[in-house]
């Protein structure tokens, strides 16, 4: 066990992280039996914190846990728009593996089984080996150091919210085609109209300019149009996004102007 974790600590000291500024795709089972594609989660708006790990290693367990805190605090201020994966750093690391680690340390994120070669792509075997990821079409990575201490929360914090004030404000209409998903008028007052077609969603978030979440509201299955109606004089003239979700899944934005 000491030969371990000795080697682990070593092995961050040993490797820098890699100079990548996009990130590589996975298209991978999670150990819960649900399925990612990487890019696509970036394409619909998601930020993913992601966290390479090896087992019996001290750094990347108190490394879990600082992200898990982190985590959390974006769940607060930004629910459901970063997503928390930790993904074993060797090809043999597998899910029931995995998701006794979870387990052990009571995690509730999500596990992947290990995959040495996304370890390989930002910059080797030092543990653990941290990422933040985003950007819509861009798949920018926004942060990418091996290595953890309570010091590198404010970079990663700040990566974050660069990343979500990126994939919020980048490529403001993709989604879904304007005549399936409309809204007006724009520039808007204190009321907004929704037209959604036959698109299936669940909710429509209007945010402002740094993702932060102004009204929420869900939307009923059978309806063809939703009126959004604000307090008067708020939110305050600006630049604002209405998304429209399925679930946690984002499938449209709209960029609007408020007078």
């Amino acid at each position: 066990m000491k030969k371990i974790l000795s080697f682990c600590i070593a092995l961050v000291f040993c490797f820098s992280a890699g100079a990548q500024t996009t990130a590589a795709n996975f298209i991978k089972t999670d150990c819960a039996g649900i399925h990612h594609n990487l890019f696509s989660e970036l394409d619909s708006g998601y930020v993913v914190l992601l966290d390479f790990v090896m087992f019996d290693c001290s750094p990347c367990v108190t490394a879990t846990n600082g992200l898990k805190t982190i985590h959390a605090q974006f769940e607060a201020s930004h629910p459901g728009k970063v997503r928390f994966y930790s993904m074993g750093f060797l090809n043999y690391m597998s899910c029931p593996q995995m998701n006794n680690w979870k387990t052990e340390f009571g995690y509730t994120h999500t596990m992947f089984s290990g995959e040495s070669s996304q370890v390989e792509y930002y910059g080797g075997m030092g543990m653990p080996t941290i990422v933040v990821l985003g950007g819509l079409s861009a798949h920018k990575v926004y942060y990418n150091h091996q290595g953890y201490s309570t010091a590198e929360n404010t970079p990663i914090i700040h990566a974050i919210n660069l990343a979500i004030s990126e994939s919020t404000t980048t490529g403001a209409n993709q989604g879904l085609d304007n005549d399936r998903f409309q809204v007006f008028p724009n520039p808007f007052d204190d009321a907004l109209t929704i037209i959604l077609g036959q698109v299936q969603a669940t909710h429509v978030i209007l945010s402002d300019g740094s993702g932060r979440e102004i009204l929420r509201q869900a939307l009923s299955p059978a309806a063809g149009n939703a009126t959004l109606t604000l307090p008067a004089g708020h939110p305050e003239a600006g630049l604002y996004f209405i998304s429209l979700f399925d679930g946690t899944r984002r499938i449209g934005m709209r960029k609007l102007v408020k007078q």
